[in-house]
């Protein structure tokens, strides 16, 4: 909780800094300087102005979150730009000059100077007696380069982040085991939290492109719904479950969002009717229980790791399981990997980091240790885990460290 404390403190911190450079960053665009009239006070008040209409337009449409998102990554996107613009400009001046070539520059100078100097415009003034000044004079004229390149690269970034988050994507893996299972094809998908990126119809058509990939058995390791999941949306989706008819069943277990638990929760449902509309559309749910859909394959459901102090170890839901069985663990939260390993398990399938969601804080959870692994597939002593990147989001409507997935695993064995 202390690190996502700090994260919260950052962002915001980032968005106060931001936005006093995106201030005077739009300020400079030749529109606004036009209007102000060159003055300071009254660019400023324009800038903010724009800034906020946008923001709450973004808001309004999109949800706050996701404008807080859209407003880092154009304060990113013009910094970059105004990096990348100085380098150009420092390349440029470093050149050795060609003294030709400098002195035909004079001689075109002074060409412009004698053809403008009656205008007024060009950087001089001309009294009535004849003297030649220099004034100060806003270029309204010349092309912001830093401003068009920033918008354009936020444009095209958040365009594709966008993309990659609504829509879903199958990502295939293939194991191996000794234990007498046959062929195994398992779907997974986590962290469909209805009602971000789809709605329960959504959800439904989702299941019907994974059921063409002929899977033996669906597991849904948590974050099935959130807190702000309409009852209806609700409903909806647990019968899209029930229409669903896989070989050896559609298993389910809860991760932190499902119940409601957090503060914000003020959905028409409680966990317990949840839990009935699951069940009633023939769906297994697992909270630190096992169960044997044939005689060698064995399901484990997990409580939620951070939301059920009252949790089991995975040791002791095993202690009786026959461990020539092929053992599938669901957990949500892929934190339990040192123990989880010195079980009899032999996959453990996870979702919750959203596959580290924006790139560059990606792996910032295993950096920070807040998961053993935010994304794909690894092995520890005989234990084989695979966290998902999410079919959907909470509340975000943009990925750009990974895309929105189910998996199919195709399990090979005696």
């Amino acid at each position: 909780m202390t690190v996502w404390v700090i994260i919260v403190v950052l962002v915001i911190a980032a968005c106060v800094a931001g936005g006093i450079y995106l201030t005077a960053a739009v300020g400079r665009w030749g529109g606004i300087r036009t209007l102000s009239h060159g003055k300071t006070w009254l660019r400023r008040l324009m800038s903010i102005g724009l800034i906020a209409v946008f923001f709450l337009t973004f808001t309004l449409t999109l949800r706050l979150v996701n404008a807080v998102i859209i407003y880092l990554h154009v304060i990113a996107f013009f910094l970059l730009s105004g990096l990348v613009l100085r380098l150009i400009r420092f390349l440029r001046n470093s050149k050795p000059e060609d003294p030709k070539e400098k002195e035909n520059e004079g001689k075109s100078a002074k060409k412009t100077k004698a053809g403008s100097a009656g205008k007024g415009n060009s950087g001089i003034k001309v009294s009535a007696s004849g003297k030649v000044t220099k004034v100060k004079t806003e270029r309204t004229g010349h092309l912001y380069w830093q401003g068009w390149l920033a918008l354009i690269y936020s444009v095209l970034y958040l365009g594709v982040a966008y993309y990659l988050c609504v829509n879903v994507w199958q990502t295939d893996y293939s194991l191996q085991t000794d234990k007498s299972i046959g062929t195994l094809k398992v779907a997974m998908l986590a962290d469909s939290h209805i009602g971000a990126t789809f709605d329960g119809n959504g959800f439904g058509e989702h299941m019907q492109n994974i059921m063409k990939q002929n899977p033996d058995i669906i597991l849904i390791p948590g974050d099935f719904v959130d807190e702000g999941t309409s009852r209806e949306d609700m409903v909806t989706a647990c019968a899209a479950l029930g229409k669903i008819h896989p070989k050896y069943g559609v298993y389910f277990s809860y991760g932190n969002h499902d119940k409601g638990q957090y503060g914000y929760n003020n959905r028409e449902y409680t966990a317990e009717e949840l839990d009935a509309e699951l069940r009633k559309n023939g769906v297994h749910v697992l909270e630190d229980e096992l169960e044997y859909p044939d005689d060698n394959l064995c399901i484990v459901g997990r409580k939620d790791a951070s939301r059920d102090s009252d949790r089991k170890p995975l040791e002791e839901i095993l202690k009786d399981v026959d461990e020539s069985k092929y053992i599938i663990v669901m957990d949500h939260e892929p934190r339990d990997y040192e123990l989880e390993s010195q079980t009899a398990a032999d996959l453990v399938v996870s979702g919750h980091t959203h596959g580290g969601q924006f790139f560059p804080v990606t792996y910032l959870g295993e950096w920070f240790g807040i998961n053993d692994r935010v994304y794909g597939y690894e092995k520890r002593n005989n234990t084989e885990f695979i966290v998902t990147s999410g079919i959907a989001d909470w509340q975000l409507v943009f990925k750009t460290g990974t895309k929105s997935e189910y998996d199919i695993i195709e399990i090979k064995g005696k």
